[in-house]
């Protein structure tokens, strides 16, 4: 991203009440990295180089970020 790391816009969608379902898709991969996005407010984390047939059966799954209450 140009202007501002995945992290950085996330925080401020997150401080703004803003609740968009946000997929972070990286080349970064190590767990910390997973978990510093989960624990920074993306819904998802997925890595590249990813499988489509995987994002798309995370998308319809009943129990994905997006489809829940808050």
């Amino acid at each position: 991203m140009p202007k501002m790391d995945g992290l950085t816009l996330i925080q401020k969608l997150r401080d703004q009440e803003n609740r968009t379902p946000v997929l972070m898709l990286t080349a970064r991969d190590a767990v910390e990295n997973r978990v510093e996005g989960l624990e920074g407010g993306a819904d998802d984390y997925l890595i590249q180089t990813l499988c489509t047939a995987e994002l798309v059966a995370r998308r319809a799954c009943p129990a994905a970020p997006h489809r829940t209450q808050a």
